[in-house]
């Protein structure tokens, strides 16, 4: 047991989410008791059991679908019928299979103001804080106090120490137009939930025209919310960053009929 729920935390800690598998009755003849569990992942792997043979089977195959569509289940197998699970055993066992998935993950790419002040938002929203910048005089722990991490390193090396998901969000501002472009390049093709680009029209044109010189689909560029945020017509840092944090908020809640977005007021902040 102990095994399992430390597992869980380093799945937590590594952005990995997992189904916990848990027997939560058990009657007559079962492989395993009330209470058995077994913690799946994404690609089948299990620690734990909850009794093996065909009924393992069918719980793994029903935590992996648990992972990948984020709902919980509750399995019944009856154990008294051959033709069910080609099983004899008896008895009656139920499952529920819970998702545990980590607090989705927001990477700032660039600690200027701005990132300074989403962190501070993006933390009270329970985004797990990753801040990314080569520069340690601007990203460090006095100025970001709720990065859960702090990468300080050149993009290349920052990139291989992330673990992207469908729960992470991205944020780009660098405060170098051909820094955000090197970031975007590098994500676009991610499967994440959230590509923000901050700067102005102009800005954001050209570096979209570069792209589509270079051959990026137009999908791609699709789901990039660029200029970064909802339009409330923010100029200072914390403004900028309270537009920011709206978007991400409803994106993350997938809120529907919200009238469509002219970002032209969002400006653009280092």
């Amino acid at each position: 047991m102990k095994d399992i729920f430390q597992a869980i935390v380093e799945a937590m800690e590594g952005n990995q989410p997992v189904a916990l598998a848990t027997v939560v009755r058990a009657q007559g003849s079962t492989p395993r008791e009330a209470g058995a569990k077994m913690l799946v992942y994404a690609d089948g792997s299990i620690l734990g059991t909850v009794g093996g043979s065909a009924v393992e089977g069918r719980v793994i195959a029903a935590a992996q679908q648990a992972l990948a569509d984020g709902q919980p289940r509750l399995l019944d197998f009856d154990l008294t019928e051959r033709d069910q699970l080609g099983m004899l055993c008896g008895g009656q066992v139920q499952v529920f299979v819970d998702v545990i998935t980590p607090a989705p993950q927001l990477v700032l790419f660039g600690a200027g103001h701005v990132a300074q002040e989403v962190a501070r938002i993006g933390a009270q929203l329970g985004f797990a804080m990753v801040v990314v910048d080569a520069r340690p005089e601007w990203a460090n722990a006095a100025r970001f106090p709720q990065a859960q991490r702090l990468i300080v390193a050149p993009l290349d090396e920052a990139m291989t120490q992330i673990t992207f998901t469908p729960q992470t969000y991205i944020a780009i501002m660098t405060g170098e137009h051909y820094s955000d472009e090197a970031v975007l390049r590098w994500v676009l093709g991610l499967p994440v939930a959230y590509i923000g680009l901050i700067g102005s029209r102009r800005k954001i044109k050209v570096i979209f025209d570069r792209l589509r010189a270079d051959g990026v689909p137009e999908e791609q560029l699709a789901r990039v919310h660029a200029p970064i945020g909802l339009p409330i017509g923010g100029e200072t840092p914390a403004e900028i960053a309270v537009s920011i944090a709206a978007e991400l908020v409803q994106i993350r809640r997938r809120q529907k009929g919200i009238a469509a977005k002219d970002k032209s007021a969002v400006g653009e902040q280092g």
